[in-house]
């Protein structure tokens, strides 16, 4: 016997934790191979914490271009349709609700994907997506999914295109989809046409969750209409701010530390100097010294500023002028088309987003581009970006950072460690004795240093890596 208890949202919340409403969007994107930044763009300007697709006609390389439509700090689930085009359903959701992937088995009349999202309660979410001409044991294996979800989850979420007309009050298939989720205590949410041809085909249901619909919008992206809603769940406290402390350096900050450089006294250098070989602390306070005087030459150059934000990282490539112009010209277009509903002004917004999206593909390869060439010399650099472009985010699952995993994790490297060293000690047992004691402490002395020319330090500088610590005093940027 199962006994199961839906969290009611009005109650006081566990301790560090708090009611978040979260901003859910709903699309059958109809392809989302040539729609990623269209979709990345979206996700960003309607500040939502998860989309969901359908009819996304990925393949099993898909993780390319799922990573093209996740903005910063957003991860993805999706599952394509095998050996055929068309169909796949995908998810894009804020790190911070950490979706974890869970399988129910596989059924042949729709697909779907199914993940937990984070919170004080589990809470399943659903995207399923149904194929028009596959009616016939619909009903039944959809029951048996729900019967499925219902023996272990309390709060479920699900969305998608089921193409049936709900709309439609003589369609015998809606009644009896509808009776089904009645039967499950689920409710459907969705009033109003989904699709240009007028009729409701996507969904949203739940059960034991708190769901606002919001307007239903023809974004422009396919012939099926965005559903916006709103979903309370009582989640991790999150810091919602960041401070960030930083110089802002200019194209000409490097010729004026330069020349304040040059022209700063070097008294405190030279007057220290000793024919004798230097001591530490005379290098320490060399050190000191340096460190303070790079400091106070960019103190004065470029003042350390200090901003407050929102704990979200935003696309580089999307501050560009032309992609911002861009932008602009999109939303003032979609403005008088939602102001005049003339077919002209909806064909004249459908081709400003075309040639958005063409300009934030390029500002983004331009992006990438520069980021390869700066660091060309920095392989593991050039690996770590092009994992990031091509496949999906890993992430540790939450058990692993417990302090018996942690624990565990360091005993088995000590006892790796302690058997290496123990072979290595058995197998060189006879080779040590061959050496006398007075080879093993030979003093070995460097007395004769070769200057080295400019250009040799030019590319020794060049090869390394341009990043940066923290503590260091002259930022790599500089130059």
């Amino acid at each position: 016997m199962f006994s199961m208890s839906s969290p009611a949202l009005s109650s006081s919340p566990p301790m560090n934790t708090s009611i978040c409403s979260l901003k859910f969007a709903l699309l059958n994107v109809r392809s989302l191979i040539n729609k990623t930044f269209i979709i990345n763009d979206f996700i960003t300007s309607h500040r939502l914490n998860c989309i969901l697709l359908t009819e996304t006609w990925l393949d099993a390389t898909g993780s390319k271009e799922l990573t093209e439509a996740s903005p910063p700090n957003f991860s993805f689930l999706h599952c394509y349709r095998e050996n055929t085009r068309g169909g796949g359903v995908a998810a894009i959701f804020s790190d911070h609700l950490s979706g974890k992937n869970v399988f129910f088995g596989s059924y042949s009349t729709f697909e779907y994907i199914s993940f937990v999202l984070r919170s004080a309660y589990p809470c399943l979410a659903l995207t399923v997506y149904r194929p028009p001409r596959l009616r016939n044991g619909f009903i039944e294996e959809f029951a048996e999914l729900l019967s499925n979800i219902s023996v272990e989850y309390a709060s479920v979420l699900i969305s998608g295109d089921l193409n049936i007309h709900m709309d439609d009050i003589t369609d015998h298939f809606a009644h009896q989809f509808t009776d089904m989720l009645s039967a499950f205590d689920f409710t459907q949410h969705v009033v109003g046409p989904t699709h240009s041809h007028g009729h409701t085909l996507d969904l949203v249901i739940s059960k034991g969750l708190d769901v606002t619909l919001k307007p239903i919008l023809d974004v422009g992206i396919s012939d099926h209409f965005c559903i916006f809603f709103d979903m309370s769940l009582i989640t991790k406290r999150e810091p919602r701010v960041r401070i960030i402390k930083r110089h802002t350096f200019r194209t000409d900050t490097p010729s004026k530390f330069i020349l304040k450089y040059s022209n700063r006294s070097q008294s405190a250098f030279t007057s220290n100097r000793d024919p004798n070989p230097p001591s530490l602390s005379l290098c320490d306070n060399l050190v000191n010294d340096f460190n303070q005087s790079v400091t106070q030459i960019l103190d004065d150059i470029a003042p350390l500023k200090i901003k407050t934000t929102l704990g979200k990282l935003k696309a580089p490539w999307r501050n560009i002028d032309s992609v911002r112009t861009l932008k602009r010209a999109c939303r003032k277009s979609e403005r008088k088309w939602r102001k005049t509903k003339l077919r002209d002004d909806y064909n004249n917004y459908r081709e400003m987003l075309s040639i958005y999206k063409t300009e934030i593909r390029r500002s983004r390869q331009h992006y990438f581009s520069l980021i390869i060439t700066e660091n060309r010399n920095n392989s593991k650099f050039l690996f770590s970006t092009i994992d990031k472009l091509v496949n999906a985010p890993r992430s540790i699952p939450p058990e692993f950072y417990s302090p018996d995993k942690c624990n565990e994790f360091a005993a088995y490297f000590n006892h790796k460690v302690a058997n290496i060293r123990n072979n290595i000690v058995a197998l060189c047992a006879g080779a040590i004795h061959d050496y006398t004691t007075s080879q093993c402490h030979t003093a070995v002395s460097l007395s004769n240093f070769s200057p080295i020319q400019v250009h040799q330090l030019q590319k020794v500088i060049q090869q390394t890596s341009s990043a940066t610590f923290a503590f260091n005093a002259l930022p790599t940027k500089v130059f």
